[in-house]
């Protein structure tokens, strides 16, 4: 009955635009927890949200265009709501572009925008753009080769416990890459990521 409440509190306050409502009731409708499961219903609710400048919501909104939930299905309408998020900060949202942008998915491919938006998320902890940024310096993709900034970033992500980057970081150790050779480095890394299912 709480969750009733909620709802109907939420529901009158997204009617007068409130756009913390508004987002909050949009995942509800998003999901299909305690109401039917409406995409459509949650696009209109995140769109009140993100014309308020709510991040949250136009991240979301980004999602529901690019899979198409609710919507039409359309990258360019996915990567604007996402550009405005992550102009405004928003972690997943400068991530998801900063993946766009490194394999020119429905975007003209730029390494150097990329790595732009992985730092801007990996220097907010977001382990995959961590991840990402190592690849990239790995391979020398919009930037000179380094193996010492793969590690370096690799090393940060497998810290925050992320599991490819453990793997990649412990790679590096096994083959003496930039770092000392270590193989008892290498087996905790690589056990690391085995116990998260790598």
């Amino acid at each position: 009955q709480s969750h009733e409440l909620t709802r109907e509190w939420w529901t009158k306050a997204a009617n007068e635009g409130n756009e913390i409502a508004a987002f909050k009731l949009a995942r509800l409708y998003e999901d299909g927890i305690k109401v039917t499961q409406s995409y459509q219903q949650a696009v209109e609710l995140y769109t009140v949200a993100a014309v308020q400048n709510n991040t949250n919501a136009m991240f979301s909104l980004g999602c529901m265009h690019y899979h198409g939930n609710g919507v039409a299905q359309s990258y360019e309408t996915a990567c604007e709501w996402w550009t405005k998020g992550a102009e405004q900060g928003h972690v997943d949202a400068a991530f998801q572009l900063a993946r766009l942008y490194e394999d020119g998915k429905h975007v003209t491919q730029s390494y150097q925008q990329a790595i732009e938006l992985y730092t801007v998320a990996a220097e907010q902890n977001n382990t995959d753009a961590m991840f990402s940024l190592g690849f990239m310096h790995y391979h020398g993709n919009g930037v000179d080769k380094s193996y010492a900034m793969a590690c370096e970033w690799w090393a940060k992500g497998a810290e925050q416990g992320h599991v490819d980057a453990a793997f990649e970081l412990a790679r590096m150790y096994e083959d003496g890459i930039q770092v000392a050779q270590s193989y008892q480095k290498a087996i905790e890394l690589y056990t690391m990521a085995a116990e998260k299912n790598n």
